[in-house]
């Protein structure tokens, strides 16, 4: 493989020391889980990708009101942390380490699939391209709430107390996705933040809520036990929102930054190892980045990296009939 070398041993990546630089993204898994809970194989499909150097989870939404799909898990309350702590506990025995993906989606949800059906919120009253799918059938997103400023530091909290529910769960590390068109984002973007107050405005406005939440994640995490994570939607420009992003990152000292868009031009990955000292990781990449410009990649789930030697064949059991009703069979619980 060029570039990145996924079986190189031992990869320091800020206070974690992770075995390869392969990195397991999972894909949420499909069904029905009510309140907020993660699902209950979450737990087996997690540890499943603990031969990978370091695992992030889905989405984590931080308040019903980020949900961005009905039946999405979130970090809001006692129950909830235990399921994630289960999962966190599934990876450790399986010898992996895991991260959490923190997210609010902002405009781009519906009261439809929030818990309790809040309006959605977001910098500005202006919806979001296309639809969003709900248990409804697919709807236009609406046209959200704008978000007073004496409301931003609630939502900051939101974050933080997701934040500390992580680390009282055993994980490894966080991961705040600022990517997907998600509420971070919009706060960058000036095409969905038209705000005239301190958090909006020009583009250093435009960044203090991503300043915000990284100073305060920041006093929960060590910054080596952190990540951002960016969407490259075009090339890169001079002064483009992704590269203020990440200058921001390397000023909190955040330990790496993800890529999202796997496609990224050398040199985008460039422009970026020029703005952020920490490690790189490029998202859903097929094979290895360019030369000495991405230090991870990330993968979607797999039974077991292809690149890594296999383990040892379990041995081979006796024959088992089938049960009659194999479907009626409970699910196995995390």
């Amino acid at each position: 493989m060029h570039g990145i070398d996924p079986a190189r041993p031992s990869f320091a990546l800020g206070a974690l020391t992770l075995a390869n630089r392969l990195v397991a993204s999972p894909a949420p898994l499909g069904g029905q889980r009510y309140g907020g809970l993660p699902h209950p194989r979450s737990a087996a499909l997690y540890a499943a990708q603990a031969e990978a150097g370091l695992i992030v989870t889905e989405r984590c939404w931080v308040t019903p009101q980020g949900a961005d799909r009905a039946f999405s898990p979130g970090l809001r309350n006692a129950a909830q942390a235990e399921g994630w702590a289960q999962i966190a506990e599934a990876v450790h025995q399986a010898g992996g380490r895991i991260a959490l993906r923190l997210w609010h989606a902002g405009r781009r949800s519906h009261r439809a699939v929030q818990l309790g059906g809040s309006w959605p919120v977001a910098p500005s009253a202006l919806a979001g391209p296309g639809q969003i799918a709900t248990p409804l059938g697919p709807r236009p997103l609406p046209v959200p709430r704008a978000l007073a400023t004496e409301e931003i530091p609630g939502v900051i909290e939101d974050f933080l107390r997701a934040a500390r529910r992580a680390r009282a769960a055993g994980f490894d590390a966080v991961e705040l996705d600022a990517s997907g068109h998600g509420l971070i984002e919009q706060f960058l973007d000036a095409d969905s933040n038209q705000r005239v107050d301190a958090y909006g405005g020009d583009a250093g406005r435009r960044l203090r809520f991503l300043d915000a939440l990284l100073a305060g994640l920041t006093t929960i995490w060590e910054p080596g036990r952190l990540g951002l994570r960016l969407a490259g939607r075009a090339a890169l420009v001079p002064e483009a929102p992704v590269l203020r992003a990440a200058r921001l990152a390397d000023a909190h000292g955040l330990a790496w930054l993800h890529l999202a868009r796997s496609a990224a031009p050398a040199s985008d990955l460039a422009q970026l190892r020029r703005a952020y000292g920490g490690a790189l990781l490029r998202g859903h990449a097929v094979a290895g980045a360019e030369e000495g410009l991405a230090d991870l990649v990330a993968l979607p789930a797999w039974p077991r990296p292809a690149a890594l030697p296999p383990p040892p064949a379990p041995p081979v059991e006796a024959w088992q009939p089938a049960p009659k009703h194999r479907w009626a069979a409970p699910l196995p619980l995390a």
